[in-house]
């Protein structure tokens, strides 16, 4: 791909982390997958590989904006706020061996000026390097772009080969995957403690559909969500969204409610985008 900057936060197992930078007309890159890293090269942003031996990967110091900690003895956070131009990529490592596990993307208030455009910074992807076992999250914008993002990494021990697909084509199933995790049963509580003014109707036919997205991201972790299901959860939140104000009584802070709390935000805000 190519890229007219390229932004690598690299986050070590200390909750630590070191900031590379490169600017350049049309800087070719790729995303390393399977091989180790070349001692020749001394590549600081590996996995992210830069062709061009022309193109200065520089350090660069770490913002007052940027923080990360650790908030239990397996998961690090990671959050940053950024201003950056189109043409950017920004390119977040987690430690070796952990796996992003969920993941919140945050506009800045919009003070609405006529011709100013307040869309999306671009798309982002999710990339695992097998033979060393670290994951990143990567942005790409398509215009300038203000917004914050918080990565959370999770020690991860399991197969790094199973998470290897690069390419995600349905937004849906990214945004899932990344929260998807060893959830219990949904009960009609969890519904209300996120959406207090739901439905009875409403909040057991979530019950019913959660449970049954749960069952399978319990059991088959590694497949795409199905279609008949997918169809079956927006007839759900649709007409939640439609007939409450499920969209102004959520909590606005990803870390409220634990992992069903999360799941049930998750799916709100994609059905009613």
């Amino acid at each position: 791909m190519y890229h007219n900057f390229v932004l690598v936060q690299k986050v070590n197992e200390r909750a630590d982390f070191k900031v590379y930078f490169a600017n350049g007309q049309y800087i070719n890159w790729t995303y390393e997958t399977m091989k180790n890293p070349s001692t020749k090269l001394n590549n600081p942003m590996f996995p992210i590989i830069i062709s061009d031996e022309n193109v200065t990967i520089q350090e660069k110091p770490k913002g007052r904006e940027t923080s990360c900690y650790r908030i239990s003895e397996n998961k690090i956070r990671f959050i940053d706020d950024y201003g950056v131009p189109e043409g950017f990529l920004i390119c977040v490592t987690g430690p070796v061996g952990y796996m992003p596990k969920l993941i919140k993307f945050g506009p800045k208030p919009n003070v609405y000026m006529d011709g100013f455009s307040h869309k999306n910074p671009g798309i982002f992807d999710f990339y695992v390097n097998t033979a060393t076992k670290e994951a990143s999250i990567l942005v790409h914008t398509t215009e300038r772009s203000l917004f914050s993002m918080a990565v959370d990494f999770e020690r991860y021990d399991g197969d790094f080969s199973a998470h290897r697909k690069t390419s995600y084509y349905d937004a849906f199933d990214l945004t899932i995957a990344l929260n998807a995790g060893r959830f219990e049963t949904v009960t009609k509580k969890d519904v209300r403690d996120i959406i207090p003014n739901i439905l009875d109707s409403q909040s057991e036919a979530i019950v019913e559909v959660m449970n049954e997205l749960i069952n399978h991201l319990n059991t088959k972790q590694d497949s795409c969500i199905p279609n008949s299901l997918k169809s079956k959860l927006a007839n759900v939140f649709n007409g939640v969204i439609s007939t409450s104000s499920a969209t102004v009584t959520i909590v606005d802070s990803y870390m409220n409610n634990g992992s069903v709390g999360q799941m049930i935000k998750t799916l709100i805000e994609y059905f009613s985008q």
